[in-house]
């Protein structure tokens, strides 16, 4: 991981790194950004899980999100808009990436540099279901797709690799039962997106 910018954030994984699951992206304020900020002890789990999505994804991934998607993080009433302008203008909740792909060895974790921290409001975070207390509530499996029409090794490879993504992040969206997370089409190439069903709960 190049951590030279973002030295304070890896510190806080670091403090909890017993406790943060594989298969995570995490979106990293740089040093200057938090050190605006207080972040007790006792908050460091929450701050990152704001700052975390439940799925490895490079920034090949994150750009054939249109904007308007939406997509979960590791903290279950705490939801990610995303508004698509490019690789320069890439916002989630209004924070730009600045960074891409900070961190990409391995299999588990990925990594992007953000200018702003995740903050809680009342337009990104909403009522988790009852039904997500109970031992026996298993969410239902995301809808299939048709085939999708080859386009070349290449596109096809990243094309298998967002519908991966796509399964994390739709089981781990089950349950926010007041909205309809992530379309599939947000995952793969617009030329694809005719060729699939919309995730709806």
């Amino acid at each position: 991981m190049q951590t030279a910018n973002y030295f304070t954030f890896v510190t806080l994984i670091n403090m909890v790194r017993d406790y943060i699951p594989g298969n995570t992206t995490f979106l990293m304020p740089n040093d200057r950004t938090l050190s605006k900020v207080s972040v007790p002890p006792n908050e460091v789990s929450e701050f990152l899980s704001r700052h975390s999505i439940p799925s490895p994804l490079l920034f090949d991934h994150l750009q054939h999100f249109p904007t308007g998607s939406i997509i979960p993080t590791h903290k279950p009433d705490y939801l990610l808009r995303i508004s698509n302008g490019g690789r320069k203008s890439f916002y989630l909740n209004n924070v730009r990436l600045t960074s891409r792909n900070i961190c990409v060895r391995g299999s588990s974790f990925r990594c992007h540099g953000i200018n702003d921290v995740l903050t809680v409001t009342g337009d990104n975070t909403i009522a988790t279901s009852s039904n997500c207390s109970s031992a026996s509530a298993r969410p239902s499996p995301a809808p299939a797709s048709p085939p999708l029409p080859s386009s070349g090794p290449e596109e096809d490879h990243l094309v298998r690799i967002a519908y991966a993504s796509l399964n994390d992040l739709y089981f781990s969206s089950q349950c926010n039962s007041n909205i309809n997370v992530v379309a599939a089409e947000a995952l793969v190439p617009k030329h694809h997106s005719n060729h699939l069903h919309r995730v709806e709960d």
